[in-house]
């Protein structure tokens, strides 16, 4: 598990959702207890929050056109025999 883990965080994956959890819940925090939540926290959320999803898309984009790649090879080499 601890592999994962390092895996993960080599990867930057974790390191991407810790940041986003944590800029998240700050502003919840100061949005639920009534405080005046600065333009730039907010700037800020926004950006990680479409970045941390925007590199999911790009991730399972990658995924798709890596599988359409593979069976285009399988299929142009059972073609071939």
């Amino acid at each position: 598990m601890m592999k994962k883990f390092w895996e993960l965080f080599e990867q930057s994956i974790i390191t991407q959702s810790l940041i986003t959890v944590a800029v998240v819940l700050s502003w919840l925090y100061m949005v639920m207890r009534g405080m005046v939540v600065p333009e730039t926290l907010t700037n800020i959320l926004t950006l990680v929050i479409g970045f941390y999803f925007g590199s999911k898309v790009a991730y399972r984009q990658g995924i798709a056109k890596a599988e359409q790649s593979l069976l285009k090879r399988r299929a142009d080499y059972a073609d071939g025999e």
